[in-house]
This record gives C-alpha cells, sequence and structure tokens, in this order.
C-alpha cells in the first residue's frame, strides 16, 4: 500500500517523525539492507518501495527504539509497524511524482 498524506499526518501526530530523525542513519541504513536483500530476488530488476517496506516489518517490530516509542506514548496495533515501515522508505527513497507540473 502506498503511503498516503493522511498516514504521514497520523504517523506525525504520534511523533514517529521525531523517532525517525532522531535515528535518522540507523534508518537509512535498514533501508538499504532490506532495499539489497529484495533485489537478490529480482535480479536485474527494481524493487518497489512497499518490497522494501515489506522487508523492514519484522525487523522493526522488534527493534528497540521503535519498541520504547510506542511504548512510552502507548501506541499499539500492527498497522503503526507497517506504516512508519513505508515512511522511512519514503524518506530514503523519495520518488518524483507522476504528471506533475514542469
Amino acid at each position: 500500500m502506498a503511503l498516503t498524506a493522511e498516514t504521514i499526518r497520523n504517523l506525525e501526530a504520534k511523533s514517529f517523525d521525531t523517532l525517525y530523525n532522531d535515528f535518522a542513519e540507523k534508518w537509512r541504513q535498514r533501508a538499504n539492507n532490506a532495499e539489497a536483500y529484495v533485489r537478490t530476488w529480482l535480479p536485474g530488476g527494481q524493487p518497489r518501495h512497499a518490497d522494501i517496506a515489506n522487508m523492514l516489518n519484522p525487523a522493526l517490530a522488534l527493534d528497540p527504539d521503535f519498541r520504547h516509542h510506542c511504548e512510552t506514548r502507548k501506541i499499539r496495533g500492527k498497522r503503526w509497524v507497517s506504516d512508519f515501515a513505508e515512511y522511512i522508505v519514503d524518506k530514503v527513497y523519495p520518488a518524483p511524482i507522476a504528471g506533475g507540473r514542469a
């Protein structure tokens, strides 16, 4: 699923933007590792954002900084894992908007 403006706003309302910024290098490294792994399954292909985010989900769910963030803010639900994974991928690999103005 694509990251929407509403999802970004929901993440920011729960300070996930701060979590990203506080550990930006770690998230970049994790996204790059996930992308490299996905590439092993797509010889000559280009991973999509969702492919990379899906690879991040299991590791993110176990990450101590992510878990601490959720526990201290009483954030529950698996959707936050996948939403934050998509947010990380969007930050690390920003994509141009198709059909935008020149």
